[in-house]
């Protein structure tokens, strides 16, 4: 009894250990994920960590900062207005554009890149539930950064109000390395079409490639939300 006794704590401590391990791990390759800024950057309330879903991009020690098209300053931290994919109004001039102009964050979140440029970077009637509050409209609208490449079909919400834009996930790594798998298994939604029935469902769809996760948070109950948008 005694043998299996120091068997059973000799199992214990080297799962336990790697649970722990494994979990420093992640806790580290978050921190690579989400990037720390090279350079003091605007909240996006809807959009918190730009870096992280990769909408922008820090050229720090990759090349020379960029000028923001939009208010004339020097940056490391930019976006193409057309990568991110903003919709101009019908006679908005940007669409005559030969060359990409390149905003900096202070001019989304501002909205003068909006302004300038006419037009906006999220539908706020592409959502899940319809929200009416003229402010949270405009906000999502107007100063808040699309996704980078692929347009994010429908902006999930939660508690009355649109979701925060946390992070992308293109193979299942992001919601592995954050450890929110229990967190999602009933908080999750597919495009139209998308034959996508179970959470398994979800996970292979991610692992394979055929769509790509868009990770919410709810900025008031603070509860995940994850939306998988097919590949166009």
């Amino acid at each position: 009894m005694k043998f299996l006794s120091v068997i059973g704590h000799w199992l214990i401590d080297i799962l336990f250990g790697f649970s722990a391990s494994e979990k420093a791990l992640n806790k580290e390759l978050l921190k690579i994920h989400e990037q720390t800024p090279s350079e003091p950057i605007p909240t996006l309330k809807y959009h918190p960590n730009p870096l992280a879903t990769m909408s922008a991009l820090d050229v720090h020690g990759i090349s020379k900062p960029k000028t923001c098209d939009c208010c004339g300053r020097k940056t490391n931290i930019t976006c193409g207005i057309f990568g991110i994919n903003f919709i101009p109004n019908e006679y908005s001039h940007v669409k005559k554009a030969e060359v990409e102009p390149q905003l900096c964050l202070h001019c989304i979140a501002n909205g003068s890149a909006t302004t300038k440029f006419d037009g906006k970077f999220i539908d706020p009637d592409a959502s899940d539930c319809p929200i009416h509050d003229p402010e949270k409209r405009d906000e999502l609208a107007f100063r808040t950064l699309g996704t980078y490449s692929h347009r994010v079909s429908l902006w999930l919400t939660c508690c009355d109000d649109y979701c925060a834009l946390i992070d992308c996930d293109q193979s299942g790594y992001v919601i592995e390395i954050r450890g929110i798998k229990h967190k999602l298994k009933k908080r999750w939604l597919a495009s139209e079409g998308s034959k996508i029935y179970t959470f398994e469902d979800v996970q292979k769809a991610l692992d394979v490639g055929t769509h790509i996760g868009y990770l919410f948070r709810c900025i008031h109950c603070k509860k995940y939300r994850l939306y998988l948008d097919k590949r166009k």
